[in-house]
C-alpha cells in the first residue's frame, strides 16, 4: 500500500501543468462495473490529453479492453495525437508484444514470466524491469522467435517515443 501510494503521488506530480489527463489505476473484475467503468473511460479518453495506464497484470488488462473493445478507443486516441504513456503493464501495453509476469502476478513468484500480445500501437517487443532476475534471459528467449525489435529497460527509465523518434531516459548515477 506504502508503494502504491508514493507511486500515485510521483505520478500526480509529474502530471501538474497537465490540463486533462486520466489516470488508470483500477480495473473491476465485475461484469457489470466493468461495463460501466469502460463505458465512462471511453468519454473521459475523449475529454484527455494524457493518457497514463499503471502497472498490474497485463495480460488480464489487455484481455479486459479486447473484450469490452476499450482497445480500439485507445488506438484512436493515438491516432488522434493524445499522449498515451504507462509503467510497467501501462508501459508494456502499448507494443505488439511483452514480457509479463502476469502468472506470478495470479499464481506466485514461481510462475515464469510470458509473452503477451498487446495492443499493437508500437511496434516491438517491450520488456521492462530488465534489470530484475530473469528478464533478461526472457527476452533472449522471446526475441528468439519474435519477428519483433525489442526493447528492454530497467527500473528507474524511461523510453520517449515520438513519432519514429526513440529516447532512454534514465536515472543519474
Amino acid at each position: 500500500k506504502t508503494i502504491l501510494k508514493h507511486e500515485i503521488n510521483k505520478t500526480f506530480e509529474a502530471l501538474k501543468g497537465v490540463k486533462k489527463a486520466i489516470f488508470h489505476i483500477y480495473n473491476s473484475t465485475s461484469p457489470a462495473q466493468r461495463k460501466y467503468t469502460f463505458n465512462k473511460s471511453k468519454e473521459e479518453v475523449e475529454w484527455a490529453d494524457i493518457i497514463y495506464e499503471g502497472g498490474g497484470a497485463t495480460e488480464l488488462m489487455i484481455n479486459l479492453w479486447k473484450e469490452t473493445g476499450f482497445d480500439k478507443v485507445l488506438r484512436n486516441a493515438w491516432e488522434n495525437g493524445k499522449v498515451m504513456c504507462g509503467v510497467s503493464a501501462g508501459a508494456n501495453c502499448w507494443f505488439n508484444e511483452c514480457s509479463s509476469d502476469s502468472l506470478q502476478i495470479k499464481y506466485g513468484k514461481d510462475q515464469p514470466l510470458i509473452e503477451v500480445d498487446c495492443i499493437g500501437l508500437i511496434d516491438g517487443l517491450f520488456v521492462p524491469h530488465c534489470d530484475e532476475p530473469g528478464r533478461a534471459e526472457n527476452v533472449k528467449d522471446l526475441l528468439k522467435k519474435s519477428s519483433q525489435i525489442g526493447l528492454s529497460i530497467s527500473n528507474c527509465c524511461a523510453l520517449e517515443i515520438i513519432d519514429n523518434e526513440y529516447r532512454l531516459i534514465k536515472k543519474p548515477r
